[in-house]
């Protein structure tokens, strides 16, 4: 059974009085949760509570009108008369002040009308321009690619332990997914190089997690069906081929693939207004802005201009717009039962990841989460939303987490009032479960697939000293998915603690919470074959925003350091020249709020606020995946 936990705004009302006005009738005393917040040093304390409360009573009501001090002189009469006449007049507006957490059957089938392709704006103008990384340290690069010189190497290793030539990972990667010999003979010998680069170098860099590699998994195997797909992801390999090898014709290539991708795009998203689009199709458009949305977040020199929204963001949410239209809930009965397939499952997690993870360091406005807004997240069953994905490094569970907490900040931010007797309870429950969150992944060997589960009671076993380097790196795939789940699991929390309940940086369960994810941070490697685009670039990033302990501050510019030294194409490098100067600025403009803190929520120092208008006017929106 689906269940929502629903704050209503106002009582229904009828469209036309029956009875001329009379006195208030006492309302039944209520047994929702106080509506004052307890004190923040016993938040903690005080979560299991709060959710056992919540979860008894899923609707909280408005508070109770206040008594009367007369009765009317005849309230049977009345009673009477308002059970004659009907209910007239349209029901009122879904409320906002939902905490959705299970899956949900959509409201309506409903097809935007206004989709329309954000890369059209500069693809006649748009110029490569390559980062000229010609001379190679040693002749590799290992960071979100994997990439030898002088021929590109695929970085990862056989069952075995010993490392694949490139040319035979991609031949055995053609067969093993039946692509058609003749649809890469008939490539041009630069689509060739630029499709290997794609298999070998690239996909070799998103994630540890074969199986929920959905970059190679499924977007790759669209491209031999759609020319979209094609096209889009030709264009992304040869940007990034081009940073190595500047010759002019893999530049006229990828710009040449870069607009038919864009026109083709254009057209399929005129299909799809017309609802003519089947499931697979919508599958490939899904993947055809994925990759060209990548290729936006990786080319700086191509972004709008800062007081613009972002091309990837906007990108961001036009899939999630046409993931909306094309839910698949539609033709089920009951949400538990909804089937997504594995590439709707990845194009959803990439696209929203993109749209959550910008508004963190974004003004809030509720437009941008609420109407359930990437509720599709839920979709399947409790084990499926909460296994570890390799598009994110966790759980579409947890990732819809932070929309929610969003969503709740944005609620308290605009309406201070109306929110005052909820957020605090609410907060506790979110909180209650990010405490208590259990993931899992799929630990390949030879003999078979083992499941493991992660949370806080197994992640001390799973780091042990056997998953650990002599230097005190991770040195497995299960090490690195376990610490990158768990340090995404102790962002939300941070995240929840400093926007949501407005704790400042130094109250104490926050300190506890940082020093627990700059635990997490320092035993990962920011190179080599186990460092991958799944490793947690936001809780890194939220770690230097509140971090006030040295080593704390230290563990998160160490990790920007490290990981901008390598060669290659990333939105790290001014995610970290965002970061560097709003610690600069926070030092002497953010002051940390006295303990205790005030009991109510709408008390406090909103000062996570304070550093997103900073960021907002200096850096513009940050990407952050």
């Amino acid at each position: 059974m689906a269940s929502t936990f629903i704050i209503t705004n106002r009582p229904r009302k009828r469209a036309r009085e029956v009875d001329p006005p009379c006195s208030t009738l006492a309302s039944p005393p209520s047994s929702d949760p106080s509506t004052s917040p307890p004190n923040s040093a016993t938040l903690l304390a005080s979560a299991e509570t709060s959710y056992q409360t919540s979860h008894t009573h899923s609707n909280l009501q408005s508070p109770p009108a206040e008594v009367a001090q007369h009765e009317p002189s005849n309230p049977p009469a009345r009673r009477r008369r308002l059970a004659e006449g009907p209910l007239h007049g349209p029901k009122p507006p879904s409320s906002d002040y939902e905490l959705i957490v299970t899956p949900q059957l959509p409201r309506e089938r409903t097809l935007e009308l206004d989709f329309s392709s954000p890369f059209e704006d500069h693809v006649e103008t748009r110029q490569l321009e390559g980062l000229n990384y010609v001379r190679l340290e040693k002749g590799i690069v290992n960071g979100y690619i994997k990439l030898g010189a002088p021929r590109f190497a695929a970085g990862h290793e056989g069952d075995d332990g010993r490392q694949k030539s490139p040319h035979l990972k991609l031949t055995v990667w053609l067969r093993a997914h039946q692509y058609p010999d003749q649809w890469f003979e008939e490539l041009h010998p630069t689509d060739q190089r630029f499709f290997g680069f794609y298999i070998v170098a690239w996909c070799s860099g998103r994630t540890v997690l074969r199986r929920t590699n959905t970059w190679l998994v499924d977007i790759a195997q669209m491209a031999y069906k759609d020319n979209c797909v094609k096209h889009a992801l030709l264009a992304l390999a040869g940007t990034y081929v081009f940073d190595y090898r500047p010759l002019q014709k893999y530049k006229d290539m990828a710009e040449y693939h870069y607009k038919r991708a864009v026109i083709l795009l254009s057209l399929q998203l005129g299909a799809a207004r017309n609802g003519s689009l089947s499931d697979s199709d919508m599958e490939a458009v899904l993947a055809a802005i994925a990759l060209l949305n990548m290729n936006d977040v990786v080319c700086s020199e191509h972004w709008r201009l800062q007081k613009r929204v972002p091309r990837w963001l906007d990108g961001a949410r036009l899939s999630c717009q046409l993931l909306d239209a094309s839910d698949p809930g539609h033709r089920y009965r009951e949400p538990i039962n909804i089937q997504p397939s594995d590439a709707r499952v990845g194009n959803a997690i990439i696209a929203s990841r993109a749209a959550i993870f910008a508004l963190p360091m974004m003004p809030l406005m509720l437009e941008n989460t609420k109407d359930r807004q990437f509720v599709w997240l839920l979709q399947g069953s409790e084990l499926n939303t909460s296994r570890i994905h390799g598009g994110c490094g966790m759980s579409p569970s947890l990732l819809y987490q932070f929309a929610q907490i969003t969503h709740m900040a944005a609620l308290t931010h605009l309406d201070p009032v109306d929110s005052s007797f909820f957020a605090g309870p609410m907060a506790l429950r979110m909180l209650h479960d990010l405490m208590g969150l259990s993931q899992w992944y799929e630990f390949e060997r030879a003999t078979g697939v083992t499941k493991v589960k992660v949370d806080v009671h197994t992640i001390a076993g799973l780091l042990r000293s056997g998953y650990l380097d002599a230097h005190g790196a991770i040195n497995s795939k299960e090490g690195m998915t376990a610490s990158t789940a768990e340090a995404w699991r102790f962002a939300a929390i941070i995240y929840l603690q400093c926007r949501l309940l407005r704790l400042p940086r130094n109250h104490p369960d926050v300190l506890c919470q940082a020093a627990n994810l700059a635990g997490t941070i320092r035993v990962m490697p920011t190179s080599g074959y186990m460092f991958t685009a799944q490793a947690p670039f936001f809780p890194v990033f939220l770690l230097g925003v509140v971090a006030v302990e040295e080593e704390h501050s230290k563990c998160a510019l160490d990790w920007f350091e490290s990981v901008t030294e390598t060669k290659c194409r990333s939105s790290v490098p001014p995610a970290y020249e965002a970061l560097k100067k709003t610690r600069e600025w926070m030092a002497s403009n953010v002051q940390d709020a006295p303990l205790p803190v005030p009991d109510r929520i709408v008390d406090r120092y909103g000062w996570w606020e304070d550093v997103v208008d900073r960021v907002s006017k200096t850096s513009g929106t940050l990407c952050l995946v």
